[in-house]
């Protein structure tokens, strides 16, 4: 017999810069954030990963400065995207122009930030985004997937 193992569903982190990246990561392992993190480099990326049918994020993280498709154009995709509405988008960038985090709130993200300066202070962020976006929303639908037991993984073994 197989059990049903249920997955939480991924994260979509769009950041075409690789320490950001690594340190978004690192945030998410240390704030115990158990939703696979998937990464896209640009705007095009994401929106190929958007357009698979599986897999899909319960949670959008974007950068605002990308190569080609940038994230205000992103969310202007994602608004003509009905299965991505009730999705939070969030926006985390360098920029510290209001006009900038204005802007992609008119877009249709759920809210923005400034990205802190240092691991600690991101950390916090991804606790407080656990909190109040993940854990509060259930992050549904997870996707499930079939697993042996326990007792049959040394079955398959012999």
């Amino acid at each position: 017999m197989h059990a049903i193992q249920t997955i939480p569903a991924p994260i979509l982190l769009v950041e075409d810069d690789d320490n950001d990246v690594f340190l978004m990561r690192r945030a998410f392992t240390v704030a115990n954030v158990e939703n696979p993190l998937f990464v896209a480099h640009s705007g095009e990326h994401a929106v190929e990963l958007l357009k698979r049918p599986l897999n899909q994020p319960c949670l959008l993280i974007t950068d605002i400065n990308l190569p080609g498709l940038d994230g205000f154009d992103l969310l202007v995709w994602l608004q003509n995207q009905p299965r991505f509405r009730d999705m939070p988008k969030l926006v985390i960038s360098a920029s510290v122009f209001a006009e900038d985090l204005d802007k992609a709130l008119v877009l249709g993200a759920t809210a923005c930030f400034t990205k802190p300066h240092g691991i600690g202070l991101l950390v916090e962020l991804v606790r407080q985004w656990k909190e109040g976006y993940l854990e509060r929303a259930c992050c549904a639908p997870c996707i499930t997937q079939i697993a042996p037991r326990r007792n049959e993984q040394s079955d398959l073994s012999a």
